[in-house]
């Protein structure tokens, strides 16, 4: 008797009203509507987490259409599949779902963008510099992701234990796949009708978004999360082109062909002959070179030419990579569509380094890392580069610090040939606190700053100062032993300093109210023999090549280039990743302002010419073609 009482007090508590829901659900197939309204829920979700930056309604039928036939075509799957490969499908549904939801916010919280499949190339590479410190989460974020992925759980609970394969089963699941895929075209017939000519009026701004694809954030928001992710996918992996027959090689010939190359003019040819030391500073703002700070490289900019109203616009989150590739190619990456290897194995006959080799010059690219991040030891010697030094090779014990740079000073110098030397600083890259670099000079700086200054400002004068030991110590150098008689410097930043997290603090550092103002930058070339001047035009990090062409008199034809010479009369605007400009008296906001004149109607269709082929010239090698016709 006691032992058959100790049983009974084992049994489990039995809940038959909690029960009999559960059946109630499974039978009417709960799940379905449930997995499906998970779906929906996200893609709102993160549309209205990120409404600020949206140029449509979180209602727009667009996005909400794409989302909702998405979503069905996805639960049509779920309801054709077998019980425990459709609990195994909607469990890795909501999964994928929600670690891009957390990677989307991510991104945007530190590069102002949204992700894309083509940032997978560059992620490896940029671990080594991976900080959580970088990245900034909502709480209704996390809040979202958590009820999704319990609401994915239940979703697989209420899968009925036993589910046969009806005729009316299948037909159904097999109508609503034909309906949602059908749907996805109809919206995209709907929404998007014609040819994009960028009057720019709302209807064909969205066309020439959905069109181009290039800026995440508003495609993303145009299209709705799904779709975009389907979309960017496909184009990043190039497999719309499994299905189009187009010859882009004669339309990027046509085009060429129409342009007007910048001409001659008073500044060509006054550094022909002469060295040459191309400098990328990493995450040196303008801000930052002040006599506190960086007093070497603020008299060299005030000996130098200045561009004033130079930027450097991100179209790749890699943004180191984003600008070496800009500087040394002239050519803008395509935001989605490319691989690295496209960087690797594409001819590249007018970059900077085979341009100066044709002139009798050696050249040599140096940098801290090693030559396997971003591959850079074989796309520099597809660039052109005789050899990619990395911190091995310049003989440094902590490539943190740029002043060991200058171990390497006989490498890229030399007595017996002209030299054109391109180096990458690296003591500016985050993350600030708690480095090596900045614990070095933290200290002095927070006691000469003011009392109160963000403790991020001085973690970057902290990090610019090793920087600016390095300037000091090569202009030293390099007058010491005379090669500053015959030398010109180039120095541009990579990319403004967005190690200082703090978007509000950035900008009132920079005195502007808007992230595309705040991508600017300093640029400026430094020669003993040339009177300073302070050069107002507006410059991007496209037209330091076309420059350079020009002030050594290189052999190349400019028409190719996305940018142009500074001192020619083409160019003067920077062009930004979505579509926005400024040309120093106009900033025109795309998807905000109005085509309201012929002038910035034209402006915008040379804009997205420019940068679609730029970014097909890339993606079909066409300057191997060029190469093979005789052309360049």
């Amino acid at each position: 008797m006691k032992r058959r009482k100790e049983q009974n007090e084992m049994k489990p508590i039995r809940y038959p009203k909690l029960h009999g829901t559960v059946e109630l659900l499974r039978r009417f197939k709960f799940y379905l509507p449930l997995f499906f309204c998970i779906l929906i829920c996200m893609d709102l979700l993160l549309r209205w987490v990120f409404r600020d930056v949206s140029n449509v309604t979180l209602f727009d039928k667009t996005p909400l259409l794409f989302t909702l036939c998405w979503s069905l075509l996805v639960t049509g799957v779920a309801l054709l599949l077998p019980r425990r490969i459709k609990q195994i499908y909607k469990m890795l549904i909501v999964l994928l779902d929600c670690v891009l939801f957390l990677v989307h916010a991510g991104m945007f919280s530190f590069f102002h963008r949204f992700f894309s499949f083509s940032d997978i190339a560059f992620a490896g590479d940029g671990a080594e510099f991976f900080d959580l410190s970088y990245f900034h989460f909502r709480k209704i974020v996390i809040i979202g992701l958590l009820l999704a992925f319990a609401g994915g759980i239940i979703a697989c609970i209420l899968v009925p234990r036993k589910e046969k394969y009806s005729r009316s089963r299948i037909i159904c699941g097999v109508l609503v796949l034909l309906l949602s895929v059908g749907g996805i075209f109809a919206v995209k017939k709907m929404s998007f009708k014609k040819e994009s000519t960028l009057n720019w009026d709302n209807y064909e701004y969205r066309e020439a978004v959905y069109d181009n694809f290039t800026d995440s954030t508003r495609s993303l928001m145009l299209t709705g999360f799904h779709h975009y992710t389907f979309r960017d996918f496909c184009l990043t992996y190039r497999i719309y082109d499994l299905f189009e027959n187009s010859d882009k090689k004669e339309e990027l010939d046509a085009y060429y062909a129409a342009i007007v190359p910048d001409p001659d003019n008073e500044m060509t040819g006054i550094y022909k002959g002469k060295n040459l030391i191309m400098i990328q500073l990493e995450a040196i703002d303008t801000w930052l070179i002040n006599k506190e700070c960086m007093p070497n490289l603020l008299t060299v900019r005030e000996q130098s030419l200045d561009f004033t109203n130079n930027f450097a616009p991100m179209y790749l989150s890699a943004g180191t990579f984003n600008t070496e590739n800009l500087a040394n190619t002239g050519m803008v990456s395509p935001a989605s569509g490319g691989s690295i290897s496209m960087y690797s194995r594409n001819a590249y006959p007018l970059s900077a380094a085979q341009l100066f080799k044709e002139k009798g010059y050696t050249a040599n690219s140096f940098h801290g890392s090693p030559g396997t991040v971003y591959d850079r030891e074989a796309i520099h010697k597809n660039w052109g580069y005789e050899k990619y030094h990395s911190y091995v090779e310049m003989n440094m014990t902590d490539y943190s610090y740029d002043s060991q740079l200058m171990n390497a000073f006989d490498l890229f110098t030399s007595k017996d040939h002209p030299f054109f030397s391109f180096l990458i600083t690296i003591s500016g890259h985050g993350p600030y606190v708690g480095s090596k670099v900045s614990n070095s000079y933290y200290d002095h700086f927070a006691a000469l700053l003011p009392e109160g200054t963000e403790e991020m400002v001085i973690h970057a004068y902290a990090h610019a100062y090793e920087t600016d030991r390095f300037i000091g110590e090569l202009m030293d150098r390099l007058e010491a032993e005379g090669f500053l008689d015959n030398t010109v410097l180039v120095f541009y930043s990579d990319h403004c300093d967005y190690y200082v997290t703090d978007d509000e603090l950035l900008m009132k550092l920079k005195g502007v109210s808007d992230t595309n103002m705040m991508q600017s930058t300093p640029f400026f070339i430094y020669s003993k023999d040339i009177a300073p001047q302070k050069i107002t035009k507006v410059t991007s990090t496209v037209d330091i090549l076309p420059t350079l062409v020009n002030l050594f008199d290189l052999n190349a034809d400019g028409r190719y280039y996305m940018g142009n010479d500074a001192f020619s009369e083409n160019g003067g605007y920077v062009i930004f990743p979505d579509f926005s400009w400024y040309d120093g008296t106009t900033y025109w906001r795309a998807g905000v302002d109005a085509a309201d004149s012929k002038e910035i109607v034209a402006r915008n269709q040379e804009i997205q010419n420019r940068m679609n082929m730029s970014k097909n010239a890339l993606l079909t090698n066409y300057f191997a073609y060029c190469e093979l016709q005789g052309k360049k």
